[in-house]
C-alpha cells in the first residue's frame, strides 16, 4: 500500500529499506519491533557498498510511525553506525517516552498529524515533537482540501498510495506536494550535509501546503 512512494524515492535515488518488524497484526512488543528495525536497517545497509550509513532517514505512517520513533531512540542510545540523520513520522499510533531522550540530538524530526484523523490521538504527534530530545523539530498539520472540484480529505489513511480494505487510494495531490517532498526533501538535506535548509521540507513551501 506504499509501493508508489517507494517506487517514486527510488526514481529520486533513494534508496528504500522496508523492514519487516512485526509478527503480525496482534504483536505488541514495541520494543523488540524498535530494536528490530534498527538492527535490520544497520544489516541491509552494510550489505551494499553503494549505501552511506550517515545518510539514514528512519519513516513510518501510523504504527510503523511508533516503532521507527523507538527505532530512532535505540539506535542512538546503543550507538550503532547507521543511526538516522533524519526522522520523519506521518500519524504515529504511539509515543514511548524512554526513547524520545535518547534520539541523537542532532538529527531533525518531522511529525505529521492530520485534521481528519479519526484512527490515532493528535496527542501522540505532538508528545513525540514536544518530548523528542532532536533540536530541530517541526510539527506538520495536514488540512482536508475543497474546492476547484477536488474533495481531499486529510484522513489517517492519506500515506497510503492504494486502496486497503474500504480505505486509501490512488496517489494525487497529497502524495506529491505532502509526503513525497518531505522525504525527498529530507534525503536532500541530509546529502548536502543536514543544514534543515531544505524550503519543502523545513521551510516556507512545506508549511504552504
Amino acid at each position: 500500500h506504499y509501493r508508489a512512494t517507494f517506487e517514486h524515492l527510488a526514481r529520486k535515488g533513494v534508496a528504500v529499506l522496508f523492514p519487516a518488524y512485526d509478527k503480525g497484526f496482534f504483536d505488541h512488543d514495541w520494543s523488540r519491533m524498535g530494536q528490530d528495525f534498527a538492527r535490520l536497517a544497520d544489516c541491509a545497509i552494510a550489505q551494499d557498498w553503494r549505501l552511506d550509513e550517515g545518510k539514514v532517514i528512519y519513516s513510518g505512517h501510523s504504527k510503523g510511525a511508533y516503532v521507527a520513533q523507538i527505532a530512532a531512540g535505540k539506535a542512538a542510545e546503543t550507538r550503532i553506525r547507521t543511526a538516522p540523520k533524519a526522522v520523519v513520522l506521518f500519524e504515529p499510533a504511539g509515543a514511548d517516552l524512554s526513547t524520545l531522550g535518547t534520539m541523537d540530538p542532532d538529527s531533525t524530526l518531522t511529525v505529521v498529524f492530520a485534521d481528519h484523523d479519526s484512527t490515532v490521538r493528535r496527542q501522540y504527534s505532538e508528545q513525540i515533537f514536544t518530548s523528542a530530545a532532536s533540536r530541530k523539530r517541526q510539527f506538520i498539520l495536514m488540512h482536508s482540501y475543497q474546492g476547484f472540484g477536488m474533495d481531499l480529505s486529510a484522513d489517517h489513511f492519506w500515506p497510503l498510495t492504494a486502496k486497503f480494505l474500504l480505505v486509501g487510494g490512488d496517489e494525487g495531490p497529497f502524495h506529491y506536494y505532502g509526503s513525497w517532498k518531505w522525504l525527498v526533501g529530507a534525503a536532500q538535506d541530509i546529502e548536502q550535509g543536514a543544514r534543515a535548509d531544505n524550503r519543502y521540507v523545513y521551510g516556507d513551501l512545506a508549511a504552504d501546503k
